[in-house]
């Protein structure tokens, strides 16, 4: 989740309008998400990727743990909110780390209708199995290969992607579920 709130961040800290980042004032000023909302503008100032920047983005997970999805969805629900490539998956999952499976898979059912990708289908199969679906699970898994296999990641020629997956982190899950069925 981490990882997350500092994409989130980064991504907010570019050029853009004022309305972007949200108003800390919407919080009670003894509301720790109040607190971690004026860290994070403190870090949002600072150089992305600098040790200060991350500092204070850290800072504020630990002071409001689900500030990585506050921001993003008041960022998507603008009207000036252009859809990315991979928001609605890097959302999910953080629904999926906090145990809201239904709301993960909607926003994972949202990511697939605009970008339908291997790793929509490899997080799925977490949501249903935690839902206690193996069998929905197993037919995600084997999606999530197929589609790897034809090229439809998460791709950058540069670098790891958040929420990334690879071949044989499907295969590993497939193998699992299989066995528990």
């Amino acid at each position: 989740m981490k990882r997350l709130l500092i994409i989130a961040m980064g991504l907010l800290s570019l050029p853009q309008k004022a309305s972007a980042f949200p108003n800390c004032n919407i919080y009670a000023k003894n509301d720790p998400c109040y607190q971690a909302c004026k860290e994070a503008e403190l870090g949002v100032k600072e150089f992305p990727g600098s040790v200060a920047f991350q500092a204070s983005l850290l800072k504020s997970i630990d002071l409001c743990p689900d500030f990585a999805i506050q921001v993003i969805e008041s960022t998507i629900s603008s009207r000036d909110y252009v859809q990315d490539g991979y928001v609605m998956l890097h959302l999910g999952v953080l629904y999926l780390e906090l145990k809201q499976y239904k709301k993960a898979l909607d926003l994972f059912v949202n990511q697939n209708n605009y970008n339908p990708i291997s790793e929509v289908n490899y997080y799925n199969a977490i949501c249903y199995r935690n839902l206690g679906d193996v069998e929905k699970a197993i037919a995600n898994l084997n999606e999530a290969l197929n589609k790897y296999d034809r090229q439809l990641t998460m791709t950058d020629s540069y670098r790891q992607l958040p929420d990334e997956i690879y071949r044989s982190d499907i295969t590993s899950l497939l193998e699992q579920y299989k066995a528990e069925k």
